[in-house]
């Protein structure tokens, strides 16, 4: 659903996510650490692979306008990492780069 939501937001549509009753955590455990107000996630750390060229570049700039923690995983050669981000540079094909990715965490 998330992914539905951050697509609706990127083409300016509502989405329709199904509205929690007051005060439930619904979803809470099978996301962990997120926040639902309303239907509506508050808080996020999501990593974007490439997130410097076309739609992951738009998915981490709309996770940013919401105020989540976005880190970017890419090979530093489409572009550059859009100012806010964490920025870890690495190839998803080499071993040593995804250790390095696991530890940032």
């Amino acid at each position: 659903m998330l992914a539905i939501e951050l697509f609706a937001a990127i083409r300016g549509t509502d989405c329709c996510w199904p509205r929690p009753a007051k005060g439930s955590v619904e979803g809470g455990a099978r996301y962990g650490a997120i926040s639902r107000t309303e239907g509506r996630i508050m808080l996020m750390k999501i990593l974007v692979l490439g997130g410097t060229w076309f739609l992951g570049r738009a998915v981490a700039q709309e996770a940013l306008n919401r105020g989540w923690d976005v880190s970017t995983f890419n090979r530093g050669k489409s572009g550059a990492a859009l100012e806010g981000t964490h920025k870890i540079h690495g190839d998803r094909t080499v071993a040593a780069d995804l250790s390095r990715l696991a530890e940032h965490g």
